[in-house]
């Protein structure tokens, strides 16, 4: 299992329990979201390191995933400038280390009091907002599925293809192999969305 991974600016590794020089005061500027509560299901942190010089800039803390497949975030990201693109940045590379680590996570989520920077960066990192109330926000983020019906679609068309050549009536072929590739792959699809 991988406990790291790279972004075109960053380092991110996971690491078990508090960071080294967690809770040192940093002078230069913070980019944050809300911090996880204290108590709660374990909680993993990835330190995010600049890819140049090697500085470790910040953390994610995570929990463990819920029984309903569900991990809670926090980030603070100590930087001079650019913290809402660094921090865009780190959350897209968490997002791919949180669900290559945890197999049973099915969304990265967060909740915060609206501010745009932080609004900003969760949408720059492909989170959406799905709730709203009392002045609190909910963003998540789901796991990628598997775009079966797509990879049947240009399996079967590619043996289409393959088979008008050999028989001189593309069109024809090419529709059949289209029309073959919709139903098992439509089938795939449903199949992944159950689980």
């Amino acid at each position: 299992m991988k406990d790291r991974t790279q972004t075109k600016r960053l380092i991110l590794t996971a690491a078990d329990g508090t960071p080294d020089g967690a809770g040192e005061k940093k002078d230069d500027g913070l980019f944050s979201l809300p911090p996880l509560p204290e108590e709660g299901p374990g909680q993993g942190v990835i330190e995010i390191a600049e890819r140049a010089s090697g500085r470790r800039i910040g953390t994610v803390r995570c929990a463990d995933a819920d029984s309903a497949g569900t991990v809670e975030i926090d980030l603070t990201v100590y930087v001079q400038k650019d913290g809402e693109r660094v921090a865009a940045e780190a959350l897209k590379g968490a997002s791919r280390l949180i669900f290559r680590r945890q197999k049973n996570a099915k969304k990265i989520e967060t909740w915060l009091d609206p501010s745009l920077p932080a609004i900003r960066a969760l949408e720059k990192a492909g989170f959406e907002r799905v709730f709203e109330k009392d002045g609190v926000v909910r963003y998540e983020k789901r796991r990628p599925d598997f775009p079966a019906l797509a990879v049947f679609m240009i399996l079967f068309t590619l043996w289409g293809t393959v088979l008008g050549g050999l028989m001189n009536d593309y069109p024809l072929w090419i529709s059949i192999g289209v029309a073959a590739g919709i139903l098992p792959g439509a089938a795939v699809e449903r199949m992944l969305k159950k689980r």
